[in-house]
Order: C-alpha cells, then structure tokens, then sequence
C-alpha cells in the first residue's frame, strides 16, 4: 500500500472544533437579534420552520461532507469547483460568493 504524500498541512482540529465551527457557520449571529420579531409575526409556526430549516441544513453538511471525504483537498468547495471546471474564473466567484452569503 502506497503511503500518501504529505500536502504540508496539519489535520488538528478535534471533532468539538469542527462542530462548533460548522454550528457558527450555520447560525450565525442574526438569530439572537432577529428570532424575537420572527416570533412575534409567525407564532409557534416559528418552531417549525426551524425544523424544516435544520432538515435542509443537515442535507448541505452531509454533501460537504461527502465531497470532503471524496476530495480532500485545502479550498473546500473552491478547490471542488476548480477541479471540476479547471478553471479560476467559477472558482473564484465561488469564493467571493460564499464569503457574502
């Protein structure tokens, strides 16, 4: 078996970090100042749209964690998209996509 070569990067983060840096990632700090008024307009409905919400979030997180046991790169979803369209331009607007989403 061919031992794999090293990229340079350290793997150090423990499953608590990684959860609590995809939980951050998710929530956001909106929720603190927006569920107040949300309660206000949409009732105990609220409560449901955050389980429907969390359903469609745990659908993404298992795709990222598919792709990041299938390429596992540095880059995330840039580094996916560049191998895919072998180019920077979709990378790129990837990137700058996920930083203002």
């Amino acid at each position: 078996m061919s031992e794999i070569p090293s990229s340079g990067l350290v793997r150090s983060l423990s499953l608590i970090d990684i959860v609590m840096v995809g939980i951050a990632a998710m929530i956001g700090g909106a929720i603190f100042v927006l569920v107040g008024p949300a309660m206000n307009e949409a009732g105990p409905a609220l409560m449901i749209v955050f389980l429907v919400n969390g359903v469609i979030t745990l659908f993404t997180a298992m795709t990222y964690a598919e792709l990041g046991s299938a390429l596992p790169e540095a880059g995330g979803g840039y580094g996916w998209i560049r191998q895919d369209y072998q180019d920077q331009m979709h990378s790129s607007a990837d990137g700058w996509r996920g930083l203002h989403i």
